[in-house]
């Protein structure tokens, strides 16, 4: 059983429920503790009559039935579900691989068809894709390149725009946990993310750009917390005015009301300096 795609099933589906259809208790209990351990909540029917009233009560992501049932088989449910929502997921699982089922399972729109005896990893890889893995792989891609980079102590560059003007400096990474990416940033770059509401990250050492969801700022020590970072095309846009920031720290002195004060300088513009 591949670890990694447990992993990837873990964090799609905790979101999300399933509705199971099987008849067979032992069969039925079997993919009920195993998917309890992934799915925010899991649905138990053991006949279609049962499942399609599961359905209109509980409206699951996902059903996975099987076929041959009493009261009312799994397509004649399938059907009168469809009714009701025709982009429902729907995985098949039987133990039959006749021409004419199979037919009959393509016209009603199914996502996925599992034969019985279930494989456990043809089963992951429906549940993955079913769900929208392919998405997801890239998120974990982009996930596992931060985690690369926090590692190594690395920094990475953020790209803003203030009325015009391109903000661009380093953040540093301070933690990823729960999928939540916390970066401190100096201010100016804070202040031009409330600005979009939206950032930009560029990883210079191999020349690509994330974009993220932004969950909260916290002005008051500097840090933004993101999540999903995903790849995305992006090019800058051409800008008279450029803001720099200062790598290397320095003070300056301010005289007022013959007073003296000592102030550090966190950045510098064409147009500004911020102490």
């Amino acid at each position: 059983m591949d670890i990694e795609k447990l992993k990837t099933l873990k964090t799609i589906a905790k979101d999300k429920s399933i509705l199971i259809v099987e008849d067979c208790n032992l069969l039925q209990k079997q993919i009920y503790t195993f998917l309890n351990k992934f799915f925010k909540v899991v649905y138990q029917s053991f006949d279609g009559e049962d499942g399609l009233a599961k359905y209109t009560t509980h409206k699951p992501d996902i059903i996975l039935t099987d076929l041959s049932m009493p009261k009312k088989n799994g397509l004649e449910m399938i059907k009168e579900i469809k009714f009701i929502n025709n982009k429902v997921k729907v995985i098949i699982l039987s133990a039959h691989n006749e021409e004419d089922v199979l037919m009959d399972v393509i016209k009603l729109n199914i996502d996925s068809f599992l034969l019985k005896p279930l494989d456990i990893d043809s089963f992951l890889n429906i549940l993955i894709t079913t769900l929208g893995g392919n998405e997801l792989n890239k998120y974990t891609e982009c996930l596992h390149d931060l985690e690369l980079i926090h590692k190594q102590k690395g920094h990475v560059h953020f790209v803003n725009y203030f009325k015009d003007m391109i903000i661009e400096q380093e953040g540093e990474i301070l933690t990823i946990f729960d999928e939540i990416i916390s970066i401190r940033i100096p201010h100016t770059q804070i202040l031009a993310i409330d600005y979009e509401g939206n950032t930009i990250l560029e990883l210079k050492s191999i020349k690509k750009y994330m974009k993220f969801r932004l969950l909260n700022i916290d002005k008051e020590n500097d840090i933004i917390h993101l999540s999903r970072p995903m790849y995305v095309e992006y090019h800058l846009q051409n800008s008279t005015h450029r803001q720099y920031f200062y790598n290397r720290k320095f003070s300056i002195g301010l005289h007022d009301h013959h007073k003296f004060f000592s102030l550090d300088v966190l950045d510098i513009s064409y147009e500004t300096i911020t102490m």
